[in-house]
Parts: structure tokens; sequence; C-alpha cells
């Protein structure tokens, strides 16, 4: 099968993987030179499409999509990635980490499958599986969840500690992570909230111009979505702490690892409040699989 599997090691940028995406494209160029979409399975059975660009150059893959695949199969820097032709423009993905170990895909299970009926305080321990993190808004170390290891539970003693899942992507600074912690303590929800900073495709997404070339501004990880969010395609209503109008916005949802994500209605949200690159939204989900998210926004200007 020579010439038909090849391995590309995921670099710092993996998340917009443009060396990553770019290595793809010129061994694509030895096994199928013609095509202008490919289809990456990953381990589960989720399938990504892509479009291939071609340049005066080389082809290479298009943006649209890569963050949800990094996302759902948890590639991280120094991760090296098998790819395995498998015919009819379509390669299956195999993740290794640094130390050589095929890494698990687990789909998503809801909280109360994880841990049984448990207190809300032992919900603050967990690191949820994919590389979005739960984290318990106090300086108390978080357990952690390797690949494979069963789930890690730890009964804290004391009043409940509120938690929030943090999307992956743009880390927080020290200052802006003390300011989610004292909101999300402030807030009190025994939900978990989640908390995503705003980037630039946050703010003004991307389109592409072959199906299913998108990447969509906001998506909430499986592990949140899973839990909290309705698990069909409807509507989700955005209302902003202390205003009285809320947003309608389209929600969506992919079958087999539940990751959700808004489609429609984004646009008008960030125009009309404001959003810009560095702030962060806090969504609060008031019941489980309900339609309405509270969101509370932390400006990123009066960080020093």
């Amino acid at each position: 099968m020579s010439g038909q599997m090849f391995t590309l090691v995921a670099a710092a940028d993996v998340r917009y993987g443009v060396s990553m995406r770019r290595e793809f494209g010129s061994h694509l160029e030895n096994i199928a030179p013609e095509t202008e979409f490919v289809k990456i399975i990953a381990r589960g059975g989720l399938v990504f499409d892509f479009e291939v660009i071609r340049d005066d150059y080389e082809p290479f893959l298009s943006s649209n999509g890569w963050e949800e695949f990094v996302d759902a199969t948890n590639i991280q820097e120094g991760d090296s990635v098998l790819f395995v032709y498998r015919g009819n423009f379509c390669f299956k993905a195999h993740i290794f980490n640094p130390s050589g170990h095929e890494k698990s895909f687990f789909f998503c299970q809801r909280p109360t499958e994880i841990f049984g009926d448990v207190p809300s305080s032992t919900l603050s321990d967990q690191r949820v599986m994919n590389g979005h993190e739960a984290h318990k808004a106090n300086d108390q170390p978080s357990m952690n969840l390797e690949d494979g290891s069963p789930p890690l539970s730890n009964h804290v003693g004391g009043p409940s500690q509120h938690t929030y899942i943090l999307a992956r992507g743009p880390t927080l600074s020290t200052q802006m992570k003390k300011r989610v912690e004292e909101k999300v303590q402030a807030i009190g929800s025994e939900i978990p909230i989640y908390v995503k900073k705003m980037t630039q495709i946050s703010i003004i997404g991307s389109k592409g111009k072959g199906r299913g070339c998108r990447i969509y501004p906001v998506t909430f990880c499986r592990e949140f979505a899973s839990a909290w969010l309705p698990y069909w395609k409807t509507k989700i209503y955005l209302q902003v702490e202390g205003k009285t109008e809320p947003w309608c916005t389209k929600f969506d949802v992919r079958r087999g690892d539940r990751m959700g994500w808004i489609y429609n209605g984004w646009e008008e949200f960030v125009w009309e409040n404001g959003l810009k690159v560095g702030d962060v939204c806090l969504f609060e989900a008031k019941k489980k699989y309900g339609q309405m998210l509270i969101v509370h926004l932390i400006r990123s200007e009066i960080e020093v």
C-alpha cells in the first residue's frame, strides 16, 4: 500500500492547521491529483468533508471544517495523524499521542450516565474527554481523565463549587480567568457554564465554496451540548444578562457525537451587542434541553 498512507505531526497551529492542511495537499497530489473534495473518517465513524483548494503551487485542504475535525478527534500539538487512503477520495484518520499510543475516541455520555446520582460538586472535578476542560471556579486542582481511564470524582466538602467548561481554543489570561471564575460563582448555576473567548472566526465566521465547507463561529463541545442543549435542529434564544429581548438563532447538532452549533442569527447577536475579539461569552443553560441560553458578557478592553 505504498504511497497510500502518510503521517503528519500536529504543530502548534494545529487548531487552524495551516501546515497540516498544506502537507496533506502535497500527499494528495500523489494519491488523487484531480479530486476537488475528500472525506476524512475519524475513529468512531465521524465523517468530515473538505474542499481541496488549488493555487499556483500545490493543492491544500480548505480551512472550513478543520477546527471541527480537530475538536472532535482531540488532536493536540505533538500528536501524529496517520491518514490511510480507502479509495473514492476517502481517508481514515488514526491519531497517536507523542508516546505512540493511539488515542481513544469517546462518544459523549451525560454527566448522570458517567457519575450516577452524585452531588453537583462532584461534577466540578471532571476533565472532559475531548480536551475541553470542566473547571472548578476556584484554585482547587482539577481531576484528570487520561485517554481510556475511567471518570474520576472528588466529593468536596462545604458549599457547592460551581463549574464551567472552557471551549477549546484561545486560553484565558490570568486576569480574565479570575474574572470568569468570579462571574461563574456570582451566577451560581448548578449547570456548568460554557465559556468561549471570541476569536476573529467567532466574530465574522468563515464560509467555504463547497458542500459542508464552513466554520461555524459558535460551536458547543459535545460534553456541554449532549448534556444540556436540545438534541434536534431547532431555535435557540440568546438572552443577554440585563436585557429584555432575546435574540433568536438557529441551532443544529451532529448525530453521533452530539456536537452542536449555531448556524444562523449569530451575526446579528454579535453586531447588536458590540462583541469584539478577546471578549468572553458565558453561556448559561437554565434547564436540560431548554431553548434559552442566558449570555453573560465579559469585555476584554478593561484588561491591562
